[in-house]
């Protein structure tokens, strides 16, 4: 008997490599205006987005606020004249159209789905997510999806957590496990969901006092053998 019966799972840079879709839609989205992205360009926009999310999870903003304002205060900072509305839909119509993984997120994914409910749960833009998803092998693998533009909740507040375990049989909260890369937002909100936790943590950060996860992972590949316990 597996250890836990229900697993949440953090989408964006614990399964699916954001940066490297990101990269790729930001310059395509340059591109189509005229412009070349430069690496400090790449790396203003990277920070200018963190920033934005990091106003998401601490109810400063909101997810379809986000969709625009990280352009314009990207653009502002650039010194560039793009409307950022119109560069906003393009860039999503370009990251949606692909989806690469996390090396041994799918098969990760495989092996735990033969022990445990799993749910997707990503602080995101519903259409975005759910698109990349779709084009993903893993689909069909997942019992739900919560989309924090969808639930009008974000992680780290215990709501989207309650949400997502909502969505499957498991009543038991010592039988669940989140697993993420944000200490923030996956750790920290799993832990006042009072969950276990598992932090992907492939850099070998050091965790913080204030969050401190049950487990920690460097590879995806270890994650069935903490869920079969």
């Amino acid at each position: 008997m597996p250890r836990y019966d229900a697993v949440l799972i953090d989408l964006d840079e614990t399964l699916f490599d954001f940066r490297r879709a990101g990269h790729e839609a930001l310059e395509a989205s340059f591109r189509a205006a005229g412009l070349v992205l430069t690496d400090g360009w790449y790396r203003l926009y990277y920070a200018t987005n963190a920033e934005l999310w990091r106003e998401v999870e601490e109810g400063r903003t909101s997810v379809t606020a986000l969709r625009v304002e990280r352009f314009r205060r990207y653009f502002s900072r650039l010194g560039l004249a793009i409307e950022p509305a119109a560069f906003a839909a393009g860039y999503e119509e370009r990251i949606l159209s692909v989806t690469y993984h996390i090396e041994g997120a799918v098969e990760a994914v495989r092996e735990i789905a033969g022990m445990a409910e799993i749910v997707l749960i990503t602080n995101g833009i519903s259409h975005v997510q759910r698109a990349r998803i779709n084009r993903s092998p893993i689909a069909h693998m997942i019992r739900a999806v919560v989309v924090s533009e969808e639930a009008g909740v974000s992680k780290p507040d215990p709501g989207i957590f309650s949400l997502a375990a909502g969505c499957t049989a498991c009543t038991d909260r010592s039988r669940m496990l989140m697993i993420g890369d944000s200490l923030a937002s996956d750790i920290a909100g799993g832990v006042a969901f009072g969950i276990d936790t598992c932090w992907f943590n492939p850099a070998g950060s050091s965790a913080t006092d204030q969050v401190r996860p049950r487990y920690e992972v460097r590879q995806l590949a270890d994650l069935p053998a903490i869920v079969r316990g």
